[in-house]
């Protein structure tokens, strides 16, 4: 099933596909983490969307033998999008800091691919303004219902302070953040406000109230990480968290 939000740290989910001389029984795959192949201690759940069926099927894959390398039964040719989920942390549930998600879209033909690269983000734990080590208050929901922060009622401008605070990949990591607004209703539809980059592992913004129908999105990004957070700003919301994630 496809990753709640949350911070994730990483790099980018990619699939690497070439071309084979010919129909292959089987794929190679390899999971990747900050470009070295990845064995994880916890075993990594496959699960793959069909396009073609609309649905979510089995993968069905085994341990190879190399560091990081698994073998994918190859399914019927279309178009399909794999989700590797990995909960590497046990002191916490499934796709919270420590665990690893990836989302990977690759094509099923006659010759091809020759084998996938998964590059997997790694959650990270934000600090402000939600803790995402425990379930965020308003994860999932719509715009309506999504909790809001508040402007403050005696303030110079109708603006409400927020700040986003995560704890550091590495020593010396430097981030690259940006600010857009999204649609409530049209899926991707957004304009940027604002981007910059920063050695910080907090970063604060003076948000005027939501338009009608958006929300704002926070996004950083590093060479192995990136996040994104939602929110909503009004004169009269609760000062409550939205919700969060970090991805890559």
């Amino acid at each position: 099933m496809p990753p709640g939000p949350r911070w994730l740290a990483a790099g980018a989910a990619a699939a690497v596909l070439a071309l084979a001389p010919g129909a292959e029984a089987r794929i190679p795959l390899e999971l990747r983490f900050d470009g070295q192949a990845l064995d994880p201690q916890a075993p990594p759940d496959f699960t793959c969307f069909s396009y073609t069926l609309s649905r979510w099927v089995a993968c069905r894959v085994q341990k190879g033998d190399a560091r990081g390398a698994w073998i994918l039964e190859r399914p019927a040719p279309g178009k399909y999008r794999m989700h590797v989920s990995i909960d590497e942390n046990p002191a916490n549930p499934r796709r919270f800091p420590g665990d690893y998600e990836a989302q990977v879209p690759f094509e099923v033909t006659d010759t091809g691919p020759a084998r996938l690269t998964v590059d997997l983000p790694r959650l990270i734990h934000l600090l402000r303004p939600g803790d995402n080590g425990r379930a965020l208050e308003g994860m999932l929901t719509g715009c309506a219902t999504q909790p809001k922060v508040e402007t403050p009622r005696y303030a110079w401008g109708p603006t409400a302070r927020v700040e986003f605070a995560w704890e550091p990949i590495v020593a010396g990591a430097e981030y690259r953040v940006s600010l857009a607004a999204a649609s409530c209703g049209r899926s991707g539809a957004e304009r940027a406000i604002r981007s910059e980059t920063t050695g910080a592992s907090a970063v604060a913004f003076e948000l005027p109230p939501s338009a009608e129908g958006e929300h704002y999105k926070f996004r950083g990004t590093t060479a192995s990480a990136c996040w994104t957070r939602a929110c909503r700003a009004g004169r009269t919301a609760r000062p409550a968290p939205a919700c969060c994630s970090w991805c890559s």
